[in-house]
């Protein structure tokens, strides 16, 4: 089996839960019969539901039982563990799927392996503003298990529902007295100071005990920065009143910060088919600024440019703006989008981008609509570019006239879509690849969001 109990791998899971994985695994017993029935099993083990989409749209990922990473049939019959790359997959699938409008993540779950916890919960963050994502319990959402939870937009749980227990632990067995009784004795030969450190041969010593609890605690702190990151508090906050290990249940996991509210499943359904997390994500995502616009709509934002400055224009004098920075945003958007698409087809949209466009839905417009209708006449074209610039001194752009853009480090949703085009990938896909190929892109995006808050790395 590949689920690995007695290596000193590090789990984040209740503890009572992992002595019970134990025990489990230690008596299971394969005999023929049994053997005969996984073999069975195992042939459609690849075709298992791993996520469910009713009929107004909502998309049902269940996740059950201990986590782990990696593991195998057996693994799943034998002791009903779940892999987090069924998660994974079925994250990823939901977010493309056209039927699916909302998801919700139903977790009954003690926790598991933090190998494979921290990626999942990574990964269900950077679907946020895409669709509604909410994360449900009436059992228990404890250790590793809230930590994915926790990256979801909303978390409900039912009233008697146990959260928290977050921290991480490590077992060492000690059999060197039990192998002196029956007259066994194991030596370990080693090159390399911490090799074999903490077998199971010998005590533990005290060398071992400080290798470990200093893993544990690195561990620790990058658990408490993560959930401070998904749930938009300070680490500070989660260390002293979220983080110390113990259970809490229903409206005191709500008092705790660890859920937002005490509901049932359709509660939960609920707000993944509703409005509420949307207008959120959208608010957050509001184009506001000159970079941000950039990140949206580069190709528009760079002809409309070179319009302005094949005129001769030399400043613009941002001063004169008339307007919030919102309010011009949305002018700009707007007039933009009819110098690409034209007045009749841009007019249709007026009203979706005057009450606040998001980078996703402008894209998810533009992707609609399709290449732009050719070159207007003569003089449609001077109003388009009189009307691009005006929207552009509005929105308080720096000199969109008088030379190129402001250079630097590409924005991370500019690096994403750019990796989904050329690698022809969904939008999930091309934010883990830019994940793992600039991290760095990705944490000044989240800081920038986020204020005040310490990305777990």
């Amino acid at each position: 089996m590949k689920t690995d109990f007695a290596k000193g791998a590090a789990w984040a899971i209740v503890p009572e839960r992992f002595d019970e994985l134990v025990r489990q695994y230690s008596e299971t017993s394969i005999n023929d019969k049994l053997a005969e029935q996984i073999v069975t099993i195992g042939k459609y083990d690849d075709e298992r539901v791993i996520y469910t989409v009713s009929d107004d749209g909502i998309a049902t990922i269940p996740i059950h039982g201990p986590l782990a990473k990696n593991t195998d049939f057996i693994d799943r019959i034998l002791l009903g563990i779940k892999d987090y790359a069924d998660i994974q997959k079925a994250l990823a699938q939901v977010v493309d799927d056209q039927r699916v409008n909302g998801i919700v993540l139903d977790i009954d779950s003690p926790g598991g392996t933090v190998n494979g916890a921290d990626e999942t919960a990574e990964m269900i963050f950077n679907a946020r503003g895409q669709k509604p994502i909410v994360a449900f319990s009436s059992g228990m959402m404890a250790s590793a298990a809230y930590m994915v939870g926790s990256a979801a937009d909303k978390i409900v749980v039912g009233k008697n529902a146990e959260l928290g227990s977050i921290g991480v632990l490590m077992i060492h067995t000690d059999y060197s007295k039990a192998m002196e009784k029956v007259g066994v004795k194991r030596t370990y030969l080693k090159a390399g100071k911490f090799k074999a450190l903490g077998n199971p041969a010998e005590p533990l010593s005290d060398e071992a005990r400080e290798v470990f609890q200093a893993e544990l605690n690195h561990i620790y702190a990058n658990f408490i920065d993560t959930v401070a990151l998904n749930r938009d508090v300070e680490s500070e906050k989660v260390r002293a009143d979220m983080a110390d290990g113990r259970i809490f249940i229903g409206n005191q996991a709500v008092g705790a910060g660890l859920a937002d509210e005490v509901g049932n499943l359709q509660t939960a359904l609920g707000y993944a088919s509703g409005e509420e997390i949307l207008a959120r994500r959208q608010d957050e995502m509001k184009i506001e600024t000159y970079e941000q616009l950039k990140a949206a709509a580069p190709e528009i934002l760079k002809a409309a440019e070179d319009t302005a400055r094949a005129d001769g224009a030399k400043s613009v004098d941002v001063d004169k703006a008339k307007k919030e920075a919102a309010d011009g945003a949305g002018a700009l958007i707007i007039g933009l989008a009819k110098v690409h698409l034209g007045e009749e087809i841009g007019a249709k949209f007026e009203a979706l981008i005057t009450s606040g466009v998001s980078v996703d839905q402008y894209k998810a417009m533009k992707s609609a609509i399709g290449e732009p209708p050719a070159a207007p006449a003569a003089a449609t074209e001077e109003a388009a570019r009189l009307a691009a610039l005006e929207a552009l001194k509005t929105s308080g752009a720096q000199n969109p006239g008088a030379g190129d853009p402001p250079t630097g480090a590409k924005d991370y949703m500019v690096l994403v879509e750019e990796y989904r085009a050329q690698h022809k990938c969904s939008k999930t896909d091309a934010m883990m690849a830019v994940n793992r190929l600039n991290p760095q892109a990705r944490q000044d995006f989240i800081n920038k969001n986020n204020p005040g808050l310490t990305v777990a790395k």
